[in-house]
């Protein structure tokens, strides 16, 4: 064992001085193994889905949990829970899966605030934080509290009402989990009874809040009773035996961090013999495994807008 590693990592005679990880040969079977391995993940993912799949754990119950949790923290009363503007999240979320988009306006033009309106919510004040990727419903408060625009809209004192969505579904070819939370504030007590205006705050395009201080029309053709009725509580709870994102994302590291260790030893041995070989490329080859393991760190770890 210990003579194969050597002649894995070291160069030496043995491996013409270019260490056997980084021969052609080794390469070709690397890329043979991402191929067939890639085959057989996806052929047991469908077949098997409770023994290797995608591990999620988000549910509206828990995010309402976290977020008023947040509020009581900074002094602001709990938000409560709004059935029609759980239709509207879960319906933002479909929009966005059906039309393959991710942004707070779909492609056709349509605004969150419409999906608002649809679902029978008069609003006064209406606000949008959306995520995907993430696989705990903490992970998804975490990453909205660490973003200030986000962070303003969980603790606006202009919201009395939540609704939020949890759906999977494929996004631009990956297989997904969407996290849509809709704020509202029906109320008009505190407002100016003049004309109707508008302000949309974004500092960036991560969130948005509109207000209006007047109430929106409703979609007669779809009443409150029937938003409530269609709004189940929303939430994704899978735990397979083996969570295949994280697997394929480990192999992936530890395959890129064998080459770095491979290079970085290859570099220093034959510098320190003064052999002249295609070592001296080494440190660039470096730099750029470096930068892929740091862009699947940043992209593992999901997206909010």
């Amino acid at each position: 064992m210990k003579e194969i590693l050597h002649h894995l990592f070291i160069p030496r005679e043995s491996n013409n001085y270019r260490v056997k990880l980084l021969h052609q040969t080794t390469l070709l079977l690397f890329i043979v193994f991402f191929i067939i391995g890639g085959l057989l993940l996806n052929l047991t993912k469908t077949k098997y889905p409770s023994v290797l799949g995608i591990s999620t754990n988000v549910t509206s119950e828990q995010l309402i949990t976290l977020v008023n949790q947040k509020r009581q923290e900074n002094g602001l009363p709990p938000l409560s829970f709004s059935p029609e503007l759980a239709v509207a999240a879960r319906d933002k979320a479909n929009d966005m899966l059906s039309k393959n988009y991710w942004a707070h306006n779909s492609p056709d033009g349509k605004t969150p605030w419409e999906f608002f309106k649809e679902a029978g919510y008069n609003y006064v004040y209406a606000g949008e934080n959306l995520a995907r990727g993430f696989n705990t419903s903490l992970d998804v408060t975490n990453a909205w509290m660490a973003s200030p625009t986000h962070r303003a809209n969980m603790l606006s004192s202009n919201y009395s009402d939540v609704g939020f969505a949890v759906v999977t579904g494929n996004l631009s070819g990956e297989e997904t989990v969407l996290v849509v939370e809709e704020f509202g504030n029906r109320a008009l007590a505190a407002l100016s009874p003049q004309g109707e205006s508008r302000s949309l705050s974004s500092s960036s395009n991560n969130s948005q809040e509109i207000t209006l201080k007047k109430e929106v029309a409703v979609n007669p053709n779809r009443s409150v009773q029937s938003s409530l009725k269609a709004s189940p509580p929303s939430g994704v709870k899978n735990l397979p035996l083996v969570d295949s994102l994280h697997l394929t994302t480990n192999i992936v590291n530890f395959i890129i961090l064998m080459f770095i260790l491979a290079l970085i030893s290859e570099t220093i041995i034959l510098e320190r013999r003064k052999i002249v070989s295609f070592a001296e490329h080494n440190p660039d080859h470096i730099l750029f495994l470096i930068s892929v393991l740091l862009m699947i760190v940043i992209l593992g770890r999901g997206v909010i807008l």
